[in-house]
């Protein structure tokens, strides 16, 4: 009686060691490449356009005095960013 129960213990081992384990792993590995492709997403896509938007939202030297005075500028500024995240969370969305 023993001998069968130990064949069916040795079963459910490996089943646990293969099976199980190998799933566990691999849902591990999913997760950190899922963290690096977010780390990537926010490191190139979200600051660089958030950099990019900096860039954009420089006025000429003739003007700058005026728009720092009436805060067209900071207003600009700000908008720029504000349409960025709101690309980013409309494109989300739709994913």
């Amino acid at each position: 009686m023993g001998e069968p129960t130990k064949k069916v213990g040795l079963l459910f081992d490996w089943f646990d060691r293969n099976v199980i384990d190998g799933l566990v792993r691999a849902v591990a590995h999913l997760a950190e490449l899922v963290a690096a492709g977010s780390t990537w997403t926010e490191k190139h896509v979200i600051y660089g356009g958030i950099n990019w938007s900096d860039t954009a939202t420089i006025l000429p030297p003739a003007s700058a005095a005026t728009a720092e005075r009436d805060g067209a500028s900071l207003c600009r500024h700000h908008c720029g960013r504000l349409f960025l995240l709101a690309a980013i969370i409309q494109l989300i969305m739709q994913l």
